[in-house]
């Protein structure tokens, strides 16, 4: 008698066990599924060849020779002072976290000493940045919307130029041309995409393109 009462008792602390595990099972949360990563679309806006609707500003002179991406990039004829190529197409849109990030390569053997990015806006307004040297250069009138953006790029490297929406006072705006414009030297540029901006105090107006993703010619 003493021997059932026992097995029985033993059986009910199996079956309780058994009924908090599975209880406790059923409240335990799943396990979490790892998000997927946020999605980062960029516009790849040239690359190569221009968009399908573009009227070119300019005289274009394309280099298969040095390049950060694809296989050519685009410029103008070197000279002295003010110079400048461009584009103008249907517009994109540059959201308030938005970025435009901008390849470009100096050459060494006849440096620029200052190179800027003026941006076409579907307004009919013109916005843009500029980068200098030691030299100033650039002198924008008052009632320009251009901002000095800092250092030029370190000399027959490619570098990706990042401006920011917010820099330039933008607000979920339609861009619909870009003009290259430099002053003195060789200035060589390449893919522009628009894409989100890193977080904030991530950015930086100027970024070394690594060698190893580089394709340019050796530079001599």
């Amino acid at each position: 008698m003493k021997i059932s009462r026992i097995l029985w008792g033993i059986g009910c602390a199996v079956v309780l066990c058994s009924s908090v595990s599975a209880e406790e099972q059923k409240m335990e949360p799943a396990a979490a599924v790892p998000a997927a990563p946020a999605l980062t679309k960029a516009l790849v806006w040239v690359d190569d060849v221009l968009p399908a609707s573009a009227k070119t500003d300019g005289e274009w002179l394309w280099d298969t020779t040095t390049f950060a991406s694809g296989e050519k990039s685009h410029g103008h004829p070197s000279a002295k002072g003010l110079q400048k190529h461009g584009f103008t197409a249907d517009p994109v849109d540059l959201s308030t976290d938005g970025m435009i990030v901008q390849q470009v390569w100096l050459d060494p053997k006849d440096p620029p000493k200052g190179i800027m990015l003026k941006f076409k806006l579907a307004s009919g307004e013109e916005v843009g940045v500029y980068w200098e040297g030691e030299e100033e250069v650039f002198t924008p009138n008052e009632d320009e919307q251009v901002w000095y953006y800092g250092l030029l790029p370190q000399l027959g490297k490619w570098a990706s130029l990042q401006v920011l929406a917010e820099d330039l006072g933008l607000s979920d705006e339609k861009i619909t041309g870009i003009s290259f414009v430099t002053f003195d030297g060789r200035v060589l540029w390449d893919k522009t995409e628009i894409t989100k901006a890193p977080p904030l105090g991530q950015e930086e107006n100027s970024v070394d393109i690594p060698q190893g993703l580089s394709q340019s010619a050796p530079i001599e």
